[in-house]
C-alpha cells in the first residue's frame, strides 16, 4: 500500500511484476552480508505495466524493508508473577529475631532463608520463517542458551541457582550458577532451548546464619544464545528484577528500669510498641551487655502485632523474658515489618507516668531482612 500525493490517493494499490529469477535475486541479497537496493516510480498510462524501464517521477523515499526480531528475552520481577509470592516469603522465611544482625538461636540457624528474585525466559517468534529451513521459527532452531544476573551474592557458602518453580525448590533447579568472585554477578549452567524457553527463576539460597544483603537491585543479564543447526549465535538484552529491601525494623531503647534490685524498687517502665510498618510481625527484643555492648539472648515479647497495631509490654514480662540484670538496661526492640516505633513510659510508686524519651522509631534502618 502507498499513501502518495500529487495525484496518488492514500492506500493506492501497486503491483510489482517480477519474474522467479528477479525474486531469486532478492533472496540472494537478503541473505548474511548481502544488500537489497531498488527504484521506485510509476508510469504515466495507468495499468500499463509493461517493458517499464524509466519512471517519470521517482518517489523521494520508501519502506522496502521491516526487520522483526526472531528471538527475544524476557525478565521481569517476582511479583509481576504472583502478586503475593515476594512479602509471603519474605514474611515467613527471613526472620530478624536476632538484633538483625547473626542468627544465633537453634531453629534460625538450622534453616535456610531462600529467595526469589525474579524470572526470565527466552521467546522465539514463530511467525518468522528460518531462512536456512524455509520453515516457521522454533525452539529447535536456537542452540543452548546461557543466563547471567547481577547483584549481590557475596554472601558466605550462599548459592545462586535458576529453577521451573516460583518455590525455587531443589528439585526445579533448571540451572546451577556459578558466582564471580568479587560476589557481584552469576553465571549459570547452559540450558537447552526447551528449558530456556520456559520460565526461569532466579533464587537465592542463604544459611540461616548468614546476614541477607539488602537495598540491592537484582539483575537478569543478557542471555547469550549459541548457534543452531541454521541459527547463528546471539546476545539478548535482559533487565531489573528484584530490589532486595529491608522487611526488617529495629528501635533502640536506651534506658529502662528492670524490676530486679534496688534502681526498680517500686518504679515499672512500660514499653508501647507500634507497628507502624507494612506487615504483621512477632516482636522480639535483647539486651545490651552494659560492659561488652553485646547483645544478650533474643526472646519473643509479643505475637503477630498487625500493621497499625500496638502493644503495651509490661516491666514484669520484658524482664523476665530477657533475663534482665538489676540496674539500668538498654534494649533493642526488632520486628520484620518496614518499620518500628516504640515509647518507653516510666511509672512511679505514686502512679505518675515519665515519658523516658519520645517515641523512638527514628533509627528503623536494619541490619538484615
Amino acid at each position: 500500500n502507498l499513501a502518495g500525493s500529487g495525484g496518488f490517493p492514500a492506500n493506492t494499490v501497486v503491483n510489482i511484476l517480477g519474474t522467479t529469477a528477479k525474486l531469486t535475486a532478492l533472496d540472494t541479497a537478503s541473505s548474511v552480508g548481502g544488500t537489497v537496493s531498488t527504484t521506485v516510480g510509476y508510469t504515466t498510462t495507468a495499468g500499463d505495466f509493461s517493458g517499464v524501464t524509466t519512471f517519470v517521477e521517482p518517489l523521494v523515499s520508501a519502506t522496502l524493508l521491516t526487520a522483526k526480531k526472531a528471538v527475544s528475552q524476557v525478565a521481569y520481577n517476582s511479583n509481576a508473577v504472583k502478586a503475593t509470592y515476594i512479602v509471603t516469603a519474605e514474611a515467613q522465611q527471613v526472620a530478624v529475631g536476632t538484633s538483625l544482625k547473626t542468627f544465633v538461636g537453634t531453629t534460625p540457624t538450622a534453616g535456610t532463608t531462600l529467595i526469589n528474585l525474579g524470572v526470565t525466559k527466552v521467546k522465539v517468534d514463530t511467525t518468522l520463517i528460518n531462512a536456512g529451513t524455509g520453515l516457521a521459527m522454533a525452539n529447535g532452531d536456537l542452540g543452548t542458551t546461557v543466563f547471567s544476573a547481577t547483584g549481590d551474592f557475596s554472601v558466605a557458602t550462599a548459592t545462586a541457582y535458576l529453577a521451573s518453580l516460583e518455590t525455587c525448590a531443589i528439585g526445579s533447579i533448571t540451572a546451577v550458577g556459578t558466582i564471580a568472585t568479587d560476589g557481584k554477578s552469576v553465571k549459570f549452567a547452559s540450558e537447552a532451548t526447551g528449558v530456556a524457553t520456559a520460565n526461569n527463576y532466579l533464587c537465592y539460597s542463604i544459611p540461616g546464619t548468614k546476614t541477607v544483603p539488602y537495598n540491592v537491585q537484582y539483575a537478569i543479564g543478557g542471555a547469550v544464545i549459541g548457534a543452531g543447526a541454521t541459527t547463528g549465535t546471539s546476545t539478548q538484552t535482559g533487565a531489573n528484577v528484584y530490589l532486595l529491601t529491608s522487611n526488617g525494623a529495629s528501635v533502640v531503647v536506651p534506658s529502662f528500669v528492670p524490676t530486679t534490685g534496688a534502681v526498680g524498687t517500686g518504679y515499672n517502665t512500660y514499653l508501647r510498641v507500634i507497628n507502624t510498618g507494612n506487615l504483621t510481625t512477632d516482636i522480639s527484643g535483647a539486651a545490651y551487655n552494659s560492659t561488652t555492648g553485646a547483645t544478650g539472648t533474643v526472646a519473643k515479647l509479643a505475637t503477630a502485632l498487625p500493621a497499625g497495631g500496638s502493644v503495651v509490654l509490661a516491666t514484669d514480662a520484658v524482664t523476665s523474658a530477657l533475663g534482665l540484670p538489676a540496674g539500668w538496661s538498654a534494649l533493642l526492640i526488632t520486628g520484620s515489618t518496614s518499620k518500628l516505633a516504640v515509647q518507653p513510659l516510666l511509672v512511679n510508686p505514686q502512679g505518675v507516668i515519665t515519658n523516658i524519651g519520645s517515641v523512638n522509631g527514628a533509627n528503623n534502618s536494619a541490619a538484615s531482612n
